[in-house]
């Protein structure tokens, strides 16, 4: 787990919000835009910006597989232990 204490509040902050966002994207058929997409994800309890959804959009494209959804979350997971038990 040493690769990840090197990593910042804000950097762990957007991975969150990217696997958020990716999950939203596939769970709405991949149709919504980054206003739509932002109000969904306010309607699930997310707080985030219009801004955060369309730069992740735009960088990435929102294409994924399950797989490395799953992958990122499991990386996620494991920060957040990591600095919980520290």
């Amino acid at each position: 787990m040493s690769q990840y204490q090197g990593l910042s509040q804000r950097k762990i902050q957007s991975n969150q919000q990217t696997i958020l966002v990716k999950i939203a994207h596939e769970k709405t058929n991949e149709s919504y835009g980054y206003i739509r997409l932002t109000k969904y994800l306010k309607a699930q309890g997310i707080q985030i910006s219009q801004y955060a959804v369309r730069c992740i959009k735009q960088k990435n494209h929102c294409i994924v597989s399950a797989i490395s959804v799953l992958k990122e979350l499991r990386i996620v997971i494991t920060i957040v232990l990591s600095t919980i038990i520290c």
